[in-house]
């Protein structure tokens, strides 16, 4: 694992984060910026892979920089990759074209010419909607062909068509991130930390001011459309945010600003109360399922009492008052909302009479009902895990792999263990036993009392989802597409290949004997909790990493494309809504009907019956949390680092 230290050059129109071992050592970045608000941007990015790469690349920086840019830019970029690639012919080498980061964006007006060579990997990432793509996802993409005709005699020969690529696309309002990766697997293994980093529309790094991802190389991310110059970008005092600047001289000899911004975080949990300055803050219990939101970290603490009717591995509800009838008008109003210093994407949980969370910034809070924080405790890092209680103990896990617990009633920790690898999954309590997923792909046993760990059983390449725990098994996922039963004990009992990665987080029916699971290969899938055996498939149309909750014979989820669905207890569809943004959360049942965060940055209600939206509310940010409901109020915390509190009030028809 490399430890890159991040630059980030932040343009009028958008914003270039630039990752390598080596930081600004082994990349190269010039930046022009007209005068006028109307004139062209322009913007290289150069990194080798390999020592010997850094001479031809110098040798093309100051090639491009000293350079004519007049004329239709698709025409500047053909005859650059024309000049490039015959000069490599010439050479007979060509190498360091393929391995090295070569990235160039011409911007006239809300039109945007990116060049690139083949190797880089582009990932759209839409953080209005939550949706991730290819390059082709954006609005208004073409190919623009470099290669021009030749004769027959060229077929034998490597043309500079095929070492580079010119796509054209418009730079829309919302907000937008391509990040220029190595290669699309690198997104897969790292994703975690991409998101927390690069994609998060907060745009925070880790408080070490290095993201740890297991390359060498530089990359780079593009953002646009959440400011047209640097004032508008969120000042970060507090964490350590530096502004640099440097004239550099223009191709036409005027002279033009870099505006670097070096993220050097101070440490998480830093000395006073976050949460205690600014406005009131209430928070309420988490959902009504055990299982944790997927891919996020946020999730729903567990609670060891089960009702009478309340299926095995489905806990009793932690919201109060949480019945609202179907035949109502839903209205939803502004409550309060308050605001940290990192993004909130755990879940509150209920415990005692106290409220409890985690927050990005490194800290555990505490609050009681009435919004007086009772303690924090300064983790090591960030907590994206939704904490888990029971009794006077409550139970959490931060991303350096740390599980703590801690006392209910005064934050004073009991135990620590270290599990050794990154956690973003929910720890789950049951029967006085902690169950812990990391992503090293382990399940952990620890004992609640003594935090000693009981077993650690080795399962996948990641587990990501929260697992579903029984009173005498555990059901977990994989990113490498593994869906496992085990006894309470680590045994494997079976094993499936659903298909895909997992990151949703298993649904367990004990009196259906079902287990149900979202697939990274957009499928919904029953399976016989206890043989393993498949029951039904429903093809979902894309990546589901929400949670499925079930009520009434209802299993309701979402997708990456922003579609609620909800299905029976085998597999048939009954209803489907559009929402407009990724749905990484667990939806709330709510009685007759249901709460769904997503991507779209809004809080719905809608119909359990008919999937109808009673009201909807807008948020600060695309939003993870899973919402929480509590004597009138949802709660639920967004990317921007808000706690939103609307107030729901509701009228029998």
């Amino acid at each position: 694992m490399a430890n890159l230290s991040p630059e980030v050059i932040a343009m009028r129109r958008t914003c270039f984060v630039c990752y390598g071992a080596g930081g600004k050592k082994n990349s190269l970045t010039y930046h022009e910026i007209s005068r006028k608000t109307e004139g062209d941007e322009f913007f290289v990015f150069l990194s080798w892979a390999r020592p010997e790469d850094e001479v031809p690349l110098r040798d093309l920086y100051r090639r491009v920089v000293s350079s004519s840019r007049l004329g239709h830019p698709a025409r500047f970029f053909r005859e650059l990759a024309e000049s490039v690639g015959t000069g490599a012919k010439d050479s007979r080498d060509d190498s360091w074209l393929e391995k090295s980061c070569i990235l160039m964006v011409y911007r006239k007006g809300e039109e945007a010419f990116l060049f690139r060579n083949k190797r880089v990997e582009p990932v759209h990432f839409d953080s209005a909607t939550g949706r991730e793509g290819t390059i082709q996802s954006l609005e208004d993409r073409v190919e623009i062909v470099l290669q021009r005709d030749g004769s027959q005699a060229d077929l034998f020969d490597k043309k500079y068509g095929d070492l580079f690529t010119l796509d054209q696309f418009r730079m829309s309002a919302v907000g937008h991130t391509l990040l220029f990766a190595p290669t699309r697997d690198f997104v897969r293994r790292n994703r975690e930390a991409l998101l927390d980093s690069v994609l998060f529309p907060s745009f925070d790094v880790p408080s070490s001011g290095e993201l740890e991802v297991d390359t060498d190389r530089s990359m780079g991310a593009m953002h646009w459309g959440r400011g047209k110059n640097i004032s508008d970008f969120p000042e970060r005092k507090k964490r350590g945010v530096e502004i640099m600047k440097s004239s550099v001289p223009m191709a036409a000899g005027a002279v033009t600003l870099v505006l670097a911004i070096l993220f050097i975080f101070k440490p998480f949990g830093d000395e006073g109360d976050q949460a205690g300055s600014g406005e009131d803050v209430f928070l309420v219990p988490a959902g009504n399922t055990e299982t944790g939101d997927i891919g996020t970290g946020a999730g729903d603490g567990v609670v060891e009492e089960l009702t009478a009717d309340s299926d095995a591995g489905e806990p009793a509800s932690t919201a109060a008052g949480a019945n609202m009838p179907s035949a109502v008008k839903v209205v939803i109003t502004e409550g309060w909302k308050k605001k940290f210093d990192a993004a909130v994407t755990s879940s509150p949980v209920i415990c005692g009479d106290n409220v409890t969370f985690g927050c990005r910034d490194g800290n555990l809070y505490c609050f009681s009902l009435d919004g007086n924080i009772n303690w924090k405790y300064e983790a090591a890092t960030g907590v994206g895990a939704t904490p888990a209680c029971s009794g006077k103990r409550v139970v959490g896990a931060d991303y350096e792999g740390n599980v703590f617990c801690l006392e209910t009633a005064d934050g004073k920790r009991i135990w620590n263990y270290r599990s050794g690898a990154r956690i973003v999954s929910s720890p789950v309590i049951r029967n006085k036993i902690v169950i812990v997923s990391t992503m090293d792909g382990r399940i952990i046993s620890l004992d609640l009392e003594s935090g000693k760990r009981n077993w650690s059983q080795k399962i996948g390449d990641q587990v990501w989802a929260t697992s579903s725990v029984g009173k005498d098994y555990i059901v977990a996922a994989t990113t490498d597409g593994s869906l496992v039963r085990m006894t309470i004990d680590g045994r494997i009992v079976w094993r499936v290949a659903p298909g895909g990665s997992i990151h949703s987080s298993p649904l367990c029916l004990e009196k259906e004997d079902l287990v149900v699971v979202g697939t990274g290969d957009r499928y919904l899938i029953g399976y016989s909790l206890s043989r393993g055996m498949l029951m039904w498939r429903y093809g979902a149309g894309s990546e589901v990493r929400s949670a499925p909750v079930t009520s009434g014979g209802r299993i309701v989820a979402g997708t990456e494309d922003g579609i609620l669905i909800a299905m029976d207890n085998n597999g048939q569809l009954l209803w489907k809504k559009d929402l407009g943004g990724a749905i990484r959360s667990k939806p709330l049942i709510l009685g007759e009907m249901i709460a769904v965060t997503s991507y779209s940055s809004k809080l719905s209600i809608l119909s359990l019956s008919d999937g109808s939206v009673a009201a909807e509310y807008r948020a600060d940010a695309p939003i993870y949390s899973s919402p929480a409901y509590h004597d009138g109020r949802v709660f639920f915390g967004s990317n921007g680092g808000f706690l939103h509190a609307p107030v729901v009030s509701t009228t029998v028809e």
